[in-house]
Formats: C-alpha cells, structure tokens, sequence
C-alpha cells in the first residue's frame, strides 16, 4: 500500500496545527492486500475511488464491502485487513488519532469502554463501519447537507465526524472553537477557506487542520457540490 502524509503533529505547514491528528492518503493496487494488523492509534479510514472488501477481528472477523463513500473507524490494536476487488487502484484517506488509551488484553481479548454521544458509557463495539450516503442526512437552510458518520469510541470523550456537501455559492458560518482542533479534507468541487483573515483555495485532495481559536468558514465558490469530511478532536 502506497501512503502519503499530508500533515502530522510533527509535520505542520501552513493550513496544518494538529496537536492529536495525521491525516494520510492511500492506495491499495488491483489484487493488493493490506495484511491483517492492528494499528497503534485510532483510526477512520474514508474510501473515495474503487471497489475492495474488509475484514475486522482477525479471522474469523467481520466482513464488509467496500465502496465509494465507504467508511471504517477502529479502536487501537483491532485487528483490520482490507483488499482491492476492483479493476483499478483502490483510494482513500485516513484520520490517525493519537494520544488515546489502547485497550487491555485478557486472555487474549481485548476489553475496552465505549462512551456514546451524551458522555455515558455504554457497550460497544471497537470498530464501525458505514456508508456514508445511507446515513441519516440534515440540512442547514438551503445551502448545506450534513451526513454524520458515527463512531463507536473507545475510553474517551465523543469526536464528530461529519461530510459536508455545500450547495453552489453557500457557506459555513464563521466561527471558533476553544477546544476543538478541526481537521477537514476535500472530497469533491472547489471553493475557499477561511483561517482568520487569509483566505485559502480549495480543491479536491485539499487539507486543513484548524487548531483551537482559529476563525473559520468554507465557501463554496464554484457552480458544482463541495464536498468535503470533517473530523474534530477534543482538546
């Protein structure tokens, strides 16, 4: 599998301040297969080109189909393997999230604590895995759709993570948030963002991570979608 790092805690730029979050992207070549392995950190993966299938929890585990829009989230050390089916190369992007507690392991399994929405604990799973576009969807006056993508959180507060698709000439508000770092990556279309009082051009592949305090707003600029996936990480 061929990854490359757009930013990292270590490796900020301009448009990048993350403190918890590296965001990759990837591709798995035709008949390529990423071996089962569990990973050190949190992880959603988004699914934007081919065709592939994934198994979680070892084998035996949980097999899934994998298409566009296709997305995964793990827990740390949940064992994953995922394959490219399809003609061509299978693509993607993933949110790597650190600084979290890795479940114990008794017996040879692994126990964690799931907390929901509302902050109460509840049981869960260590993995999820959706498809974007059947989720519940919402909209926010005429210009903006919001489809959640949900995860299952192992032993810490909940993080949203939510795609976005902005109606020609719409826009987020401005806003802040104190304890919030924002990390956000362009799926389709092209527009602006703003950091404070730099605007700064969107286009698919584009990637900002906004950390604490930073104004902020997406505008779509163009006479297409902007589609785009955001991911916040409480501080």
């Amino acid at each position: 599998m061929q990854t490359r790092t757009l930013f990292s805690p270590a490796q900020h730029s301009a448009t990048a301040r993350s403190r918890y979050t590296t965001l990759d992207t990837f591709e798995l070549a035709v008949g390529e297969r990423l071996p089962s392995q569990g990973f050190p950190e949190e992880r959603l993966w988004v699914f934007t080109d081919g065709r592939g299938m994934l198994n979680v929890y070892g084998d035996p585990g949980d097999q899934y189909d994998i298409r566009q829009t296709t997305a995964l989230w793990t827990t740390p050390s949940i064992e994953t393997e995922i394959w490219n089916t399809g003609p061509r190369p299978l693509h993607g992007v993933i949110f790597r999230v650190g600084e979290v507690p890795v479940p114990e392991r008794q017996n040879g399994m692994l126990t964690w604590t799931t907390h929901a929405a509302d902050g109460s604990v509840a049981p869960g799973s260590g993995q999820n895995t959706v498809y974007i576009y059947e989720q519940p969807r919402h909209e926010e006056g005429l210009h903006l759709r919001i489809h959640l993508i949900p995860l299952r959180r192992s032993m810490r507060t909940h993080d949203p993570v939510e795609m976005l698709i902005l109606l020609p000439g719409g826009h987020t508000q401005r806003h802040t948030h104190p304890d919030i770092e924002e990390t956000i990556y362009v799926l389709s279309g092209s527009g602006t963002a703003r950091w404070d009082d730099r605007s700064i051009d969107l286009t698919p592949g584009s990637a900002l991570c906004y950390p604490p305090g930073v104004i902020r707003s997406i505008h779509n600029t163009s006479d297409s979608l902007l589609t785009y996936v955001c991911h916040a990480a409480a501080v």
